[in-house]
């Protein structure tokens, strides 16, 4: 049981390090400590209830003796009460650790209880942190690299706030109710299907303060199906229309990036350095640097 309750701090202590895989760890790790603490319990239950069947014999037998003799048969009586204050003591042992066994299933229901609390608020946590790292990389055109061991590494970036104040304005009216499935379809890659409902947001409440969002993120669902002409399109309608949008900046960024993968450098090349130039200390213009620098 302390095994659990530590491995439950740490997880507190570290919850964004913490993998899907931890947490099924922990959660078979409860199991199995409650069905070997219920097994034990079955099993203390069999020898007391065979007790009290064999107590109950004996003194059977006992009686039976007395009744029948008319004599007396005090070291035979003696044997047998021997014989049953024993069955006594083993019964009230039993009974004993049945109790201790008891109180130790209801304190470990309750850390079961607790830690199945604390697996799901952490499967929450780590659900978002996916979402926003899925988010913040698809923004500033992160790629996987290789390092030197063969392993996939990453820098991550915590979500901007303008996302954030986006994630907290979507509610559950029409205009919102339908962003919030083009948003969930990207976070399952279903960029196809999202850039659709991204269409059709656009289309129905033209006028939604969100418009330029699903413009950038219509783009996105392009530029991650390869389809690099019309994700360069999609941002255009940000960079050209909504120029306080803060959806700008990562805009020009991916579009510089889609030009050069349309091996149309020049374009790409003057889009970053123009980013670069108005927004110098951005996160947006350092990965802009970074990038250029990388195909130098």
């Amino acid at each position: 049981m302390k095994g659990i309750l530590t491995l439950i701090a740490a997880l507190f202590l570290c919850a964004s390090c913490v993998t899907k895989n931890d947490l099924d760890t922990l959660r078979i790790q409860v199991s199995s400590q409650n069905a070997k603490l219920v097994r034990e319990n079955n099993a203390l239950k069999k020898q007391l209830e065979a007790l009290r069947q064999e107590l109950n014999s004996r003194t059977k037998i006992l009686k039976e003796q007395i009744v029948q003799t008319s004599t007396p048969v005090r070291s035979t009586q003696a044997n047998l009460w021997a014989e049953i204050e024993s069955l006594r003591v083993q019964l009230a042992t039993l009974s004993g650790q049945m109790d201790a066994l008891d109180r130790k299933l209801q304190r470990l229901d309750t850390v079961q209880t607790n830690s199945t609390q604390t697996l799901t608020i952490l499967s929450k946590r780590i659900e978002q942190l996916e979402k926003n790292w899925q988010r913040t990389k698809s923004q500033l055109g992160l790629e996987f690299l290789e390092d030197e061991k063969g392993e996939k590494s990453e820098k991550v970036v915590s979500p901007k706030e303008g996302d954030k104040k986006e994630a907290a304005f979507l509610t559950a009216n029409s205009a919102q109710e339908l962003y919030r499935k083009a948003l969930e379809s990207f976070y399952a890659r279903k960029y196809d299907l999202a850039q659709s409902l991204w269409d059709e947001f656009i289309r129905t409440f033209p006028k939604d303060k969100l418009v330029p969002n699903a413009y950038f993120w219509q783009g996105e669902c392009f530029y991650q199906m390869g389809d690099y002409a019309r994700a360069v399109l999609a941002y255009q309608e940000v960079i050209s229309k909504f120029s306080k949008s803060n959806k700008l900046r990562p805009s020009m960024l991916k579009q510089g990036m889609a030009f050069y993968k349309l091996g149309k450098k020049k374009a790409g090349q003057l889009v970053l350095k123009e980013l670069i130039k108005k927004f110098p200390h951005t996160i947006e213009a350092r990965r802009a640097k970074g990038f250029l620098a990388s195909i130098d």
